[in-house]
């Protein structure tokens, strides 16, 4: 019996399992074959081309690394992976430090600024996507140096986006706080930067 509605069958593979919309965080289809081991196929959210809400969302992946350092190495976050796509990053551990994206990023959330000190995160030359909502705290700084911030959003600037370079595209962003603006060309593409602040 299947909670919520849905149906096995026998298939070339071994079973099929059919799940109804009922069941928001389950595959579309679970396959089956030879000594228990089954693989799923497809999933729900990615089929409607979005994020899971936060009700069926993963533990955020947390910057541990005060002294700083590159996006990529998973040491520097806890757990120890990196943050993909449908991952929440939160970068609010205290300390003075720079969080480098180093490779093309994705994330469903972000968090940026802890309590005390300054936690910058610099984007300077890749590509770094916020598939959902965004907040920078009070002590965050975003430095835009290059490259190009997309994604859904929106983001909320309550501390400071220092924009030098690069591309925003999509993001629509309201700086509540500080916007500094400096350097060589900037694009703004498909989306509203509201400056609310100074």
């Amino acid at each position: 019996k299947i909670a919520g509605g849905g149906s096995t069958s026998p298939s070339t593979a071994g079973y099929s399992l059919s799940c109804t919309i009922g069941q928001p965080d389950a595959s579309s289809a679970l396959t089956g074959g030879a000594g228990g081991q089954y693989s799923l196929i497809g999933g729900f959210w990615a089929f409607l081309g979005v994020g899971p809400p936060p009700e069926f969302s993963a533990p955020p992946y947390i910057w541990t690394n005060t002294a700083g350092g590159n996006w990529s190495v998973a040491s520097n976050w806890s757990p120890n992976a990196v943050p993909g796509a449908l991952d929440a990053a939160y970068i609010t551990s205290n300390g003075t430090y720079t969080v480098t994206v180093d490779v093309a990023a994705s994330v469903i959330n972000l968090i940026l600024g802890g309590a005390s000190g300054t936690q910058t995160l610099a984007i300077n030359s890749p590509m770094f996507t916020l598939n959902s909502a965004g907040v920078v705290n009070g002590n965050g700084v975003v430095a835009l140096g290059g490259g190009t911030l997309t994604g859904q959003g929106p983001l909320a600037v309550n501390g400071a986006l220092n924009w030098t370079s690069g591309t925003i595209s999509a993001t629509n962003i309201s700086v509540n706080n500080l916007l500094t603006m400096s350097g060589s060309t900037k694009y703004l593409v498909g989306c509203t930067l509201n400056n609310l602040g100074t």
